[in-house]
């Protein structure tokens, strides 16, 4: 299964809040449709503190964010 062309790059500002950019890293707003790239395009633009994200548009599409639960051992 292959997700969707809705990829993005973000980066953190001074205080570490995630927020979506472009390839400089100048804010974007990742719901507006002509800013999502290919996971390929995002890809080749990130660099350095520039990560590759999705964008979630309500079409049934979801992730599981599970933060701090394996120990690299154990799932808790």
């Amino acid at each position: 299964m292959k997700l969707p062309d809705r990829f993005i790059n973000w980066t953190t500002d001074a205080e570490g809040r995630k927020y979506p950019c472009d390839r400089r890293g100048n804010a974007i707003d990742p719901h507006q449709p002509y800013q999502w790239r290919t996971y390929a395009d995002a890809a080749a633009a990130a660099s350095g503190s520039i990560r590759v994200g999705w964008v979630l548009n309500g079409d049934g599409w979801f992730f599981l964010d599970l933060d701090k639960c394996h120990d690299g051992n154990d799932w808790s």
